[in-house]
């Protein structure tokens, strides 16, 4: 969820790139109404992989790609930091960490409500390279991935369907070429 009002993220620093897999629910009618966004509007729903693939063919040269889930909050300074931490030469990818994931990105903190989780988050989302940890593998809800590598790797594999393991297996092709991945501890 982006801030409008650039609260968030701030305007003029990303390039926002929506791909809708054929939403029935008024998304479109919505996200057509959205002046700063590029929009793909599938007529079939093609998967979470070509989607992305679709979003990052579209994206302007240089830009690093950030693979977003449709239901992840993006609170202050959460891209900015994942920016940051890929600015190591060796790294190749960052991603973030939640309560509502598994693995190793999980925190264990529990909220009652969005107001609560981005207070949490005000606390808690400063820059700390000493909180960055090195990962074997991250899950792609929101996964900031340096362009060369999504380009040298060629996106995601869409043999992956609808979604499921695409993130695993770019994180193996990212190790291949000898870039580490970190995510944040809280």
């Amino acid at each position: 969820m982006f801030s409008r009002s650039g609260k968030n993220v701030a305007a003029g620093t990303y390039e926002m790139i929506v791909v809708d897999n054929q939403s029935e629910d008024g998304t479109r009618a919505w996200l057509k109404e959205q002046p700063d966004m590029k929009c793909v509007f599938n007529e079939e729903n093609r998967g979470f992989p070509a989607a992305c693939n679709q979003g990052a063919a579209i994206a302007e040269a240089g830009n690093d790609i950030l693979l977003l889930n449709n239901d992840t909050i993006v609170c202050k300074n959460s891209i900015y930091n994942m920016q940051r931490a890929l600015t190591e030469e060796k790294t190749g990818a960052v991603g973030a960490c939640s309560n509502s994931v598994g693995a190793r990105q999980r925190i264990d903190e529990s909220f009652q409500t969005i107001e609560e989780y981005i207070q949490y988050a005000e606390q808690n989302n400063a820059y700390d390279p000493f909180r960055h940890q090195k990962r074997l593998q991250l899950i792609g809800f929101a996964l900031l991935i340096k362009r060369n590598l999504w380009d040298d790797i060629g996106g995601l594999d869409e043999v992956y369907g609808l979604g499921n393991f695409e993130d695993d297996d770019i994180c193996l092709n990212i190790l291949k070429r000898g870039y580490d991945f970190f995510a944040s501890t809280k």
